[in-house]
């Protein structure tokens, strides 16, 4: 859902000769729109070339540059428009997180087979383009089977501003099978845990602090994957749980813990994390509640432990002042009181540090709606340690019900944006009619 104002291009008439009318429209609405992640869904390889072709010259014309970036022998593309540069994912990546070698702002990258590319890959090029005011265009081909990115680019196609061209898809996404699964398979008795439970006595300003730091965003807080000696002994699941944290631009992250291991997932979580920042970045461990008096030896991040009260104040005062990108870990955060945890949120969002929220799921805390709420909030910084297998049913229908809220979020912005802009062209044309006219001679004839 993100946007650039700097990503737009506008296209004169006459400059993308060749291409029938509906290619046309598709070139101009992914050329003009401000959404950061553009979808493209055609089958025919000369088609998506042109329209590739068509795109570049937009962009050059408005003084960006334009990438291009695929999978191994994945490319349908034969002969490149010179003003594309061939890149590699992973070094796009790489000069994405780093802020001494970002990319040149407002330019175009495109992602041919978008559906080759590892999901990993493409879904952090989509969470970086926003915060990057890059826009990505990512063009999959219908007919193509498999792929390790296809449910995601199938996903991706049903947003309301992806553009289609060609034949349309008629098998059903996977936001429609998210859907129907979610009405066929009601929760069990007893319930799912959600955000809702606790949020009927939270004033509104609350529930509103909650929504906007799950949704922020910057791009000083992406770090580093851990070397793989760090991530040795950790699970597959765990170790998607920290990669995907110390990509992220998303400020705040919430891990909840569904193990009875003393702390040992919690201790390797929180040392992994120690490894995932930027180059100057420090890492503070703040214990509380429940969590803190369990703790019967001293754990192997006890060099990263401060006091809580210590910290804020420091914060506070300014007398301690880490690096944007640091990491600050809250472990117990749902034993805070609500305007302790609300401060920490807006302290570290002014300080652009990531803050990371860990739970446990066998001994919550009072405040335990709060974290359920950011992670209902930003279901893609919401992570989850241990989770047994006889809940997966109960965590699909949690998803699909955010996918299809989701989803209707987007709609309605697409609908607001689509007026606005209707607006905005009838007011350029009143202001185009109203110069005309000041144009006009109506002065007098005073010759004899």
């Amino acid at each position: 859902a993100g946007r650039s104002g700097a990503a737009i291009y506008p296209v004169p008439a006459g400059t993308t000769p060749g291409l029938d009318e509906s290619a046309r429209q598709v070139v101009a609405a992914i050329a003009t729109s401000i959404r950061s992640v553009q979808p493209l869904v055609c089958a025919d390889p000369g088609q998506r070339a042109a329209i590739i072709d068509a795109l570049a010259g937009a962009v050059r014309r408005a003084g960006r540059p334009v990438w291009l970036t695929h999978s191994d022998a994945s490319s349908s593309i034969a002969d490149l428009p010179a003003e594309v540069s061939v890149v590699d994912a992973g070094q796009v990546l790489t000069a994405m997180a780093d802020p001494q070698r970002r990319l040149s702002l407002g330019g175009l990258l495109i992602v041919d087979a978008a559906e080759q590319l590892p999901a990993e890959q493409l879904t952090t090029l989509c969470l970086h383009a926003g915060t990057t005011n890059t826009k990505l265009l990512l063009v999959s081909d219908p007919t193509a089977t498999g792929g390790p990115s296809r449910e995601l680019t199938d996903t991706l196609a049903g947003l309301p501003w992806a553009q289609h061209h060609g034949p349309v898809d008629t098998r059903e996404t996977i936001v429609a099978r998210a859907a129907a699964w979610t009405a066929a398979q009601p929760p069990a008795a007893g319930g799912v845990d959600t955000s809702q439970t606790g949020q009927e006595e939270l004033p509104r300003w609350r529930r509103h602090t909650l929504s906007t730091a799950a949704g922020n965003r910057r791009p000083a807080v992406i770090g580093r994957r851990p070397a793989q000696s760090v991530l040795a002994g950790l699970d597959p699941s765990t170790r998607r749980v920290i990669e995907r944290i110390a990509v992220s631009p998303t400020t705040v992250h919430t891990v909840d813990l569904h193990t009875n291991d003393g702390g040992q997932d919690k201790a390797a979580v929180i040392t992994a994390l120690a490894h995932t920042g930027g180059p100057g970045a420090q890492m503070a461990v703040i214990p509380i509640g429940r969590p803190a008096a369990e703790q019967t030896a001293p754990p192997p991040y006890q060099r990263y432990l401060l006091d809580g009260k210590t910290a804020a104040d420091n914060l506070s005062r300014q007398t301690w002042k880490p690096p944007p990108g640091s990491r600050i870990v809250l472990d117990g955060a749902d034993h805070l009181p609500t305007n302790t945890l609300i401060w920490w949120l807006n302290i570290t969002a002014r300080h652009d540090l990531k803050l990371v929220l860990i739970t446990d799921r066998n001994h919550p805390g009072p405040q335990r709606h709060l974290t359920d709420t950011l992670a209902a909030d930003a279901p893609w910084a919401a992570h989850q340690v241990g989770r047994a297998d006889t809940r997966h049913q109960d965590a699909t229908a949690v998803v699909g019900r955010l996918v299809q809220a989701h989803t209707s979020l987007i709609t309605a912005h697409h609908d607001a944006e689509q007026a606005i802009a209707e607006y905005r062209e009838r007011y350029r044309r009143q202001e185009r009619a109203r110069d005309q006219h000041r144009s006009r001679d109506d002065g007098y004839d005073l010759s004899l």
